[in-house]
């Protein structure tokens, strides 16, 4: 395995997954997909867009089928998508091989470096309090 190459591991091709993708293709980082099945159509169309050096990986496998799919490349890093379960064994997999586990926070985080940050979460709320907070 060639230890130059940093390979970001997408897991989950909802509408995360395809956002990550299309981040990752856009600064020139290679990244490879996985996931239990084919993305949906509109989701396919997209891809099409995004150059990809790995083929993606597809289909419900074992701890291990998704272990060995795994340990033979050059992952460094998966941004795992919400909707994917900590038990999962694709995630289970990956905590095998020590491969780091983040979201797509994570990953917006990283890009924006050393920033001061205010984050607005929730269900409620939300529009009122960013206004009041860009009016402070």
């Amino acid at each position: 395995m060639d230890s130059s190459i940093s390979l970001t591991l997408i897991l989950g091709m909802g509408k995360t997954g395809l956002a990550v993708a299309e981040h990752l293709a856009s600064t020139g980082q290679a990244s490879v997909l996985a996931g239990d099945q084919l993305p949906d159509s509109k989701t396919a169309e997209s891809l099409e867009h995004i150059p990809l050096k790995y083929a993606p990986i597809w289909g419900k496998r074992t701890e291990g089928e998704w272990a060995h799919a795994f340990g033979a490349l050059p992952i460094t890093r998966a941004i795992v998508s919400p909707g994917v379960a900590p038990s999962h064994p694709a995630r289970l997999a990956l905590g095998r091989l020590k491969i780091p586990q983040g979201g797509d926070l994570d990953l917006a985080w990283d890009a924006i470096g050393p920033h001061p940050v205010i984050a607005i979460t929730g269900t409620n709320g939300k529009t009122t309090t960013t206004e009041l907070i860009g009016a402070i």
